[in-house]
């Protein structure tokens, strides 16, 4: 648990260190995330004995985030060209792609081109919604408030079940997870991100209003959890504890922000209603 709880506030000061960043800078720092991400989700198909296409997948993750940057920049085409939907392009394209490939190559099964399809978009696209929040009217504190609440689900999550956790909650797909830790997790996530919003209307002058505040906490506390089960239905399908080992205690990348994957898109939703 030491390890544990170092490693933690060590990814958590990496992360606020972010919020220092320009911008445009964020898009290296994604770019970065997303290829490790991928590459774990590929690693997990390797073990499970499914052959996965790693180079078409970084390919893509970096044209993918060349088109994101070019949304808000119009650095590389005109913007005008995809009426700022280059991203769906391009996650069509790509499928389009894997589907020629294993049409007329009889080597690669299309069992393969399905995973490495599937694990490319839910490791990488999901994520991109990250730059989206951060683009927007103060992005840099949305994209913090996401954070806060992800991570302070996660860890009161965890701290809960293990002292306090007996009921299963989803005994098939994570043993260990438990209903005392879900309520524990959703509990502290009205408590982080009600301190963060306080925090933020006093720095900045901005809140999102009572009801919508109230939304966004109820759905991240619920959604956060749900993201983090499906990644554990995945592992347990490959028969995996992780999905690496880059962080001591933690696991891999992707183990650390499988709960955003769900989380950020909807909440993106949320901010721009």
């Amino acid at each position: 648990m030491k390890t544990r709880i170092i490693a933690g506030i060590s990814l958590l000061l990496m992360v606020a260190s972010v919020f220092f960043l320009a911008t445009e800078w964020f898009y290296l720092v994604f770019l970065v995330l997303a290829l490790v991400c991928c590459n774990e989700f590929m690693h997990m198909l390797e073990i499970g004995g499914i052959k996965a296409f790693k180079v078409s997948s970084y390919v893509f993750t970096v044209i993918y985030t060349a088109v994101l940057f070019n949304m808000y920049h119009s650095s590389i085409i005109r913007q005008d060209i995809f009426n700022g939907r280059g991203y769906l392009v391009v996650s069509i394209l790509f499928i389009m792609f894997l589907l020629t490939v294993a049409m007329f190559n009889r080597s690669n099964d299309l069992k393969s081109i399905i995973y490495t399809g599937f694990g490319t978009v839910y490791a990488v696209v999901p994520l991109s919604f990250a730059v989206l929040v951060m683009e927007l009217p103060q992005g840099k504190w949305l994209l913090g408030m996401v954070l806060v609440g992800a991570i302070a689900t996660d860890t009161m999550a965890y701290f809960t079940g293990v002292f306090w956790g007996k009921r299963k909650i989803v005994p098939k797909i994570s043993p260990k997870k438990t209903v005392e830790g879900s309520l524990g997790g959703i509990a502290g996530c009205i408590i982080f991100m009600t301190l963060y919003a306080v925090i933020m209307n006093s720095i900045t002058g901005t809140f999102p209003g009572t009801i919508k505040m109230v939304i966004i906490i109820a759905v991240t506390g619920v959604v956060s959890q749900l993201g983090d089960w499906v990644a554990s239905f995945l592992k347990r399908e490959f028969s995996i504890k992780d999905f690496g080992r880059l962080i001591p205690g933690h696991g891999g990348l992707l183990d650390r922000v499988d709960s955003l994957i769900f989380l950020l898109p909807v909440l993106y939703v949320i901010f721009i209603i």
